[in-house]
């Protein structure tokens, strides 16, 4: 559950922008657990546990999950923060979302900007942004 007092309001805000690791990453219960090799598939890496490398196939088995039971996350900015992804998902247990660093550039792209409505609101009343091409 996401602490939408003032108090907290104010100090997540002064720490805006939350760090983003340099790295590729899976986001596994709260903690950020660094890729040693991201390969394609997915199922051919391997992640740092204690200075050793795992396969992610075994870490998940461990879990008790499954390469098909990952949810793939399209994020970027500080969005890519164990702080977001925190915020945005706790209170769901077994949440395993790899991160993959890519930098890329967007070509001909707006990004458009609306308030959260009544229906849907939002913790600190943030912009909504939304990508969409442009003509």
């Amino acid at each position: 559950m996401v602490d939408v007092s003032e108090l907290a309001i104010v100090s997540r805000a002064k720490d805006y922008p939350f760090t983003v690791p340099g790295y590729s990453y899976i986001f596994s219960d709260g903690k950020i657990i660094e890729f040693a090799e991201l390969k394609s598939p997915l199922g051919k890496s391997t992640i740092k546990v204690f200075q050793n490398r795992v396969r992610l196939v075994d870490y998940l088995d461990f879990l008790g999950l499954e390469l098909a039971d990952l949810v793939p996350v399209l994020v970027y900015g500080s969005n890519a923060s164990n702080a977001q992804l925190e915020m945005k998902f706790s209170g769901l247990e077994g949440i395993v979302i790899p991160v993959e660093l890519t930098y890329t550039t967007l070509m001909s792209f707006i990004q458009l900007i609306s308030r959260p409505t009544v229906q849907h609101p939002q913790p600190f009343n943030f912009l909504q942004k939304q990508w969409q091409p442009s003509k």
